[in-house]
């Protein structure tokens, strides 16, 4: 009698891995996946990568992107979709003859730096309605480096 449940969850639990695979092919074709550099000209500015994809289908929401062993959210922007990698590239830190003067400075992260993977390919999580999967673009664009005078901001651009 207790058979009839188990092979009802064994069931279900096949039907939902089929939907966590990720295609080779996107869900519409591609006008455009690229990615560049960026390096903000303040100094106590950024640096990091953007994404732009742009797929043929305007009913296709792309909802956040993994890439070089990073994950972000993707934005609407126009007719594309940007996510935006950035990390600090400097830290204030008050260095003080009395120790008690340093009171609320980080101490220097002891983690290993995350391997680097090529940046010519990202997995891209998209929606078609209440429908969601994931897709990978192998080969990005690499476009060249972007300097900016300020800090740079995504909804600017």
């Amino acid at each position: 009698m207790h058979i009839k449940p188990f092979i009802l969850f064994i069931l279900l639990l096949a039907s939902c891995k089929s939907s966590l695979s990720i295609q080779d092919n996107p869900p519409a074709p591609i006008v455009s996946a690229y990615y560049y550099e960026y390096v903000s000209g303040q100094a106590k500015g950024s640096r990091g990568y953007e994404i732009n994809i742009q797929l043929e289908d305007s009913s296709i929401q792309l909802d956040s992107v993994h890439f070089m062993s990073l994950k972000a959210a993707m934005l609407q922007k126009g007719n594309a979709f940007v996510a935006r990698f950035s990390s600090n590239t400097s830290s204030e830190m008050l260095m003080a003859a009395d120790p008690k003067d340093e009171y609320g400075n980080q101490l220097p992260s002891t983690k290993p730096n995350p391997p680097t993977k090529s940046g010519n390919h990202c997995t891209v999580r998209y929606a078609v309605g209440r429908r969601s999967g994931y897709f990978k673009i192998n080969n990005l664009e690499k476009r060249p480096t972007v300097y900016y005078p300020g800090t740079p901001n995504l909804n600017d651009q």
